[in-house]
C-alpha cells in the first residue's frame, strides 16, 4: 500500500530526474580508492576488461556496496570476501571455508577477519553468508546469495543485510552493453545508524542503453523513446536519462561501467552474460544534502517475453528482515514458496496469490496518489504479484535473470516501505 502520510519513504524531493534525486551522485564515501570522475559524454574513456570466467567474482550487495569473492583463495576450499567500496566504513578482507553441493549451493563457515579488515574478529565471525553459483557451459557465472549481520561502521551502530549479485565475466565495450533491459531496484537515504530515512525509491520498469552509452529509463511501463515518469512530490512529468562509460579503474573494478546523470556519477555497473542474456548489476551510491549515505542496488536483465510455467517449482526467497515498524534487523528473512503456472503458493500450501507475467507497477504514480499500485501489463521480463495482508496489499515485482535465479522488489509490511531480495530455485 502506497501511503505517503504514514511513511515518507518514497522519493519526496523535487528534481529534474528521479534517478538523481533518488540517489545523488559522487561516491565520496568510498572506503578504499578514489571516486571516478564521469566523462562528459557517453563515450568510453578507455577499455573495459572483465574477469575471464574464472573463480573470482565482483559485483554488488543490496545495501549499496561493491564487493568481491574469490573462491579457493587463499587456499583450496577457502574463500575470500573483499569489501571494495563501501558507504558504511567496510573495508578489507574476510576469509572462511566453503563447500559446494551438487545443486550449486555454497555453505560458508569459520569466517575470520583478514588483511585490512575494518571488522573485529567477533564481527567477522557473526557475518552470515549464503551463496548460490550458476554457470553456463562456457564458465560464465552469476554468484548470488545473501550477506547478513553486517555492522554499520559509521559510528551509529546498526546491522545491514543485502542480496548478492556478482559476476566472473562481462562485456568489453559499450556496443555490447547496448540493448533493452527490464529492471528492479531500490535506492534511498540511510542514517548514521544504517536505517533508511527520508526518501526511498523503489523502481521497476525498462531501460534502453544505446551503443554510445546514452540511456532512457521508463519506470512502471514498457520502454518507448517518448516515455516519461512522475515526480512523486508534485506529479510533474519527468524524463529520466543517463550515460554509461567505461570505469577508468579496471584494476579495482574489473569489467565495470560508470553510470552518470547530469554529469554526476550515481552508480557503477558490472555485467554478466549467460546464454545470450546480459544482466547488469548496479551499485548505486552518493550523499544526501544532510551528509547521509544515499545508496542501494539495481538489477537489469535483457528484456524477453516470459511464459507461465517456465519457472514452476520450489523456490527459496531471501530479503532483509524488518520489524512491523519497518526497522531493519540485519537478519535474513527466508520465504519458501512454490510457483505453479500463474500462482505462487505458500510453503504450507494454505494460501496462494496470482502471478502476472510480463507486468509490473507504476510505483511513482501510486506514491503520488497515495493509492495501492495497480498491475501494469505489457512490460516484458517482469512478474508482478500482490498479496493481501491485514495491513493492506503487499506489492512484489520479480525479475528472472536465468532459469533458477530471480531478484525481487518487495513491500513486506504493506506500508510503502520496500526491500530488495533474491529467489533461488531448489
Amino acid at each position: 500500500m502506497m501511503n505517503k502520510t504514514t511513511l515518507t519513504v518514497l522519493t519526496l524531493c523535487v528534481s529534474a530526474s528521479i534517478l538523481l534525486s533518488a540517489c545523488g551522485g559522487g561516491g565520496s564515501n568510498n572506503s578504499s580508492g578514489s571516486p571516478s570522475a564521469p566523462p562528459s559524454s557517453g563515450q568510453s574513456a578507455g577499455a573495459v576488461t572483465p574477469l575471464a570466467s574464472g573463480s573470482s567474482y565482483v559485483g554488488t550487495v543490496g545495501f549499496g556496496d561493491t564487493i568481491r569473492v574469490d573462491l579457493d583463495q587463499p587456499a583450496a576450499g577457502q574463500l575470500t570476501l573483499s569489501f571494495i567500496k563501501s558507504q558504511f566504513g567496510l573495508a578489507g578482507q574476510v576469509t572462511g571455508a566453503y563447500q559446494i553441493s551438487s545443486t550449486n549451493q555454497i555453505t560458508v563457515s569459520g569466517l575470520t577477519a583478514g588483511t585490512g579488515s575494518t571488522l573485529s574478529a567477533a564481527q567477522a565471525a557473526a557475518l552470515g553468508l549464503s551463496l548460490t553459483l550458476v554457470k553456463d557451459s562456457g564458465g560464465a557465472g552469476l554468484l548470488s546469495g545473501a550477506l547478513s549481520n553486517v555492522p554499520n561502521l559509521l559510528g551509529g551502530g546498526g546491522l545491514l543485510q543485502g542480496q548478492l549479485a556478482l559476476t566472473n565475466n562481462g562485456v568489453p565495450d559499450l556496443a555490447q552493453l547496448a540493448g533493452t533491459y527490464s529492471m528492479v531496484g531500490l535506492t534511498g537515504d540511510y542514517s548514521n545508524q544504517g536505517v533508511p530515512v527520508d526518501s526511498q525509491a523503489p523502481e521497476a520498469g525498462q531501460v534502453r542503453i544505446n551503443a554510445d552509452g546514452s540511456a532512457r529509463f521508463c519506470f512502471g511501463k514498457a520502454y518507448s523513446d517518448t516515455c516519461t515518469n512522475v515526480d512523486t512530490s508534485t506529479g510533474a512529468t519527468l524524463t529520466d536519462t543517463a550515460t554509461f562509460s567505461a570505469d577508468p579503474d579496471q584494476t579495482t573494478y574489473p569489467g565495470a561501467f560508470d553510470m552518470a546523470v547530469g554529469g554526476q556519477q550515481v552508480g557503477r555497473v558490472f555485467t554478466t552474460r549467460q546464454g545470450g542474456n546480459t544482466t547488469l548489476l548496479v551499485d548505486r551510491f552518493g550523499t544526501s544534502p544532510e551528509g547521509n549515505p544515499r545508496t542501494g542496488s539495481w538489477v537489469l536483465s535483457s528484456t524477453r517475453t516470459l511464459n507461465s510455467g517456465d519457472y514452476d517449482g520450489k523456490w527459496v526467497c531471501t530479503e532483509p528482515d524488518t520489524t512491523l515498524n519497518n526497522v531493519l534487523t540485519g537478519k535474513t528473512d527466508v520465504i519458501q514458496t512454490t510457483i505453479s503456472g500463474g500462482q505462487m503458493l505458500s510453503a504450507d500450501g494454505q494460501s496462494q496469490s496470482p502471478l502476472y507475467y510480463n507486468a509490473a507497477f507504476d510505483l511513482e504514480a501510486a506514491a503520488f496518489s497515495s493509492a495501492d499500485p495497480v498491475v501494469a501489463q505489457g512490460i516484458d521480463g517482469l512478474i508482478a504479484a500482490q498479496f493481501q495482508l491485514q495491513a493492506g496489499k503487499e506489492t512484489t515485482v520479480l525479475l528472472p535473470v536465468n532459469s533458477t535465479t530471480m531478484y525481487w522488489l518487495d513491500e513486506p509490511n504493506a506500508s510503502g516501505f520496500f526491500v530488495m531480495g533474491l529467489c533461488n530455485k531448489q
